[in-house]
């Protein structure tokens, strides 16, 4: 028993397990803070840059939906990201429609869907994004 007490604490006892532990997690640690100063260095976003990407059109009983899916391609997060849709025929405003995602964090996507009374695929549709907030 007094044996295995002064190995115990004897500081020349680290393993080779140990040591690769110990390496593997620096290693680790590096890569990780390195990786957190190269997008800091190379990132020249200022804001949030949100994409839609409108998808499906499906009649419902209250009119029809569109499904879209808003693409933050910014490293900065939004919040209360505000979506607008414009249904125009003719150049003439015939309806509008918007909604709100609660959080788009950086390089990301949220699917989301908008309603209309009038056929948005009689017409043309635009939806972009109208405001945000900072997280």
């Amino acid at each position: 028993m007094a044996r295995s007490k002064k190995r115990a604490l004897d500081p020349k006892s680290t393993t080779i397990v140990e040591w690769i532990a110990a390496g593997l997690g620096a290693l680790i640690l590096t890569g990780a803070i390195s990786y957190l100063l190269y997008t800091a260095a190379v990132s020249s976003a200022t804001e949030p840059d949100v994409a839609i990407v409108v998808g499906a059109t499906s009649p419902g009983q209250g009119g029809y939906a569109v499904a879209f899916k808003a693409q933050n391609r910014s490293s900065f997060s939004a919040a209360k990201v505000r979506i607008r849709g414009e249904l125009r025929s003719s150049g003439e405003l015939v309806e509008t429609a918007e909604t709100e995602l609660d959080y788009l964090p950086a390089f990301s996507s949220r699917s989301a869907g908008l309603y209309f009374r009038h056929d948005p695929r009689e017409g043309r549709l635009e939806l972009f994004p109208v405001s945000y907030t900072d997280p």
